[in-house]
């Protein structure tokens, strides 16, 4: 539609024109917006099913070479003639062709891109504005309706090529994925943090859901075999998370300190702790804690830090929850104390340390102190560098909700629940 409004505003024969002193220069308004109203009105369900089913088609092909091609990677075996149109496939593809024509129709008859046509034609007319003019303004107006078009493309693309390797792996009984992203400045954070990571396809994650779910999602699944399979994964990952985040010097530092720590061998041992998740876990304690969270919480961390906290959040995992109340005395600055008004909802990006004892985090310099419910903290003071501490450590991305406010004399007391 777009095309046919622009090409016929560039020829002096078409009929939305009409003779004057001139020659061809005045519009005729009401040829055009009998064309716009035709258009609109018209059924295009036939060509949007003929569109929709190519996309399909085409879709569907290009899944399967992928994901056979990541599958004979994988297993040196070719898996192909398993990867044909199953009962499951089918169905993915009989309701994807469905809500593709929908989606195609109402591109089509776009209301609010015929709204502003019609509006800038008919102010053309009633200011006697130039042609040229009338022209570039639907070019404009024709670009954000295409950006818009191009966008649900894209999303389209995505979520249907994840639900057919989602389908795919489970026709071939395999239960778990590796989250495997883009690897660019493009990826969402919370994306970039799930890389590498393994979920099960029963259980998505709660904040972005299995790859291709988030708007223009370009991550993808990696399919996990079986456990000694998942096993390997983690262990690769880690050795290559621990390499981009500290320093050999520094690990090999900590782990001589764990060594030597009847206290910490023990909590490592009990927890299940592999070696960087110890070392991890003990440097954060250290000097780190500071840098890590600051780099956390602005707009893009560093590729060292999100592989520090991939590990520490692994280890983090591993270790049982702690429920009761915690203190941690804080200088939030002005806009951040903003945030923390009665009844909202703050997601901390960094780590939050704080204390079981109330008096051993206290410090008259900072004038914030957050008392918090804890439900999921974990308890890492046998392995700290500092355990009389006591610390209890939450996750990076933690969501806590503001219960009260009270002004004590030598402080701001803020109540906070943990999610």
């Amino acid at each position: 539609m777009t095309s046919n409004i622009e090409r016929a505003l560039q020829r002096p024969q078409s009929p939305f024109f009409m003779d004057s002193a001139d020659g061809f220069q005045a519009i005729s308004k009401q040829a055009l917006l009998d064309y716009l109203k035709k258009y609109q009105e018209k059924d295009r369900t036939s060509e949007a099913e003929y569109i929709a089913q190519g996309f399909v088609s085409r879709g569907n092909i290009q899944n399967q070479r992928e994901v056979s091609t990541n599958l004979k990677n994988q297993t040196g075996v070719d898996l192909a003639a398993y990867l044909n149109n199953s009962p499951n496939i089918k169905e993915k593809l009989e309701m994807t062709q469905l809500w593709n024509v929908s989606l195609i129709s109402n591109l089509q008859a776009d209301s609010d891109y015929l709204n502003k046509i019609n509006n800038a034609v008919t102010q053309s007319v009633l200011s006697g504005g130039d042609i040229k003019d009338l022209a570039a303004q639907i070019k404009e107006i024709a670009k954000v309706s295409e950006k818009r078009a191009a966008l649900i493309a894209r999303d389209q693309t995505s979520k249907f090529n994840a639900a057919l390797t989602q389908a795919r792996h489970e026709d071939l009984g395999v239960k778990k994925y590796m989250w495997s992203t883009a690897g660019d400045e493009r990826v969402r954070d919370n994306h970039a943090e799930k890389d590498g990571q393994i979920f099960e396809y029963a259980n998505p994650p709660e904040d972005t859901g299995h790859p291709g779910h988030d708007i223009n999602c370009r991550c993808v699944q990696i399919a996990v075999f079986d456990e000694v399979h998942e096993k390997q994964i983690n262990e690769q990952l880690e050795k290559q998370d621990a390499g981009k985040a500290i320093a050999i010097e520094a690990f090999d530092f900590q782990a001589k300190e764990i060594a030597k720590d009847d206290v910490a061998l023990s909590f490592v041992k009990n927890r299940n702790l592999s070696k960087p998740e110890a070392v991890i876990l003990r440097e954060y304690t250290g000097h780190s804690a500071q840098q890590i969270n600051a780099d956390l919480r602005s707009n893009k961390p560093s590729l060292k830090t999100l592989s520090f906290a991939r590990i520490l959040n692994r280890a983090l995992n591993k270790l049982p929850s702690y429920k009761g109340k915690v203190w941690r005395d804080v200088d939030l600055p002005e806009k951040v104390l903003a945030l923390y008004s009665v009844g909202e909802i703050v997601t901390e990006k960094g780590f939050v340390s704080s204390s079981r004892d109330e008096f051993e985090r206290f410090d008259s310099a900072r004038p914030h102190r957050l008392l918090i419910h804890s439900k999921n903290g974990k308890i890492i003071e046998k392995i700290s560098i500092l355990p009389l501490e006591y610390e209890v450590l939450f996750r990076s991305g933690t969501k806590f909700k503001v219960l009260k406010r009270t002004q004590k004399k030598e402080y701001l007391l803020i109540e906070l629940q943990e999610l």
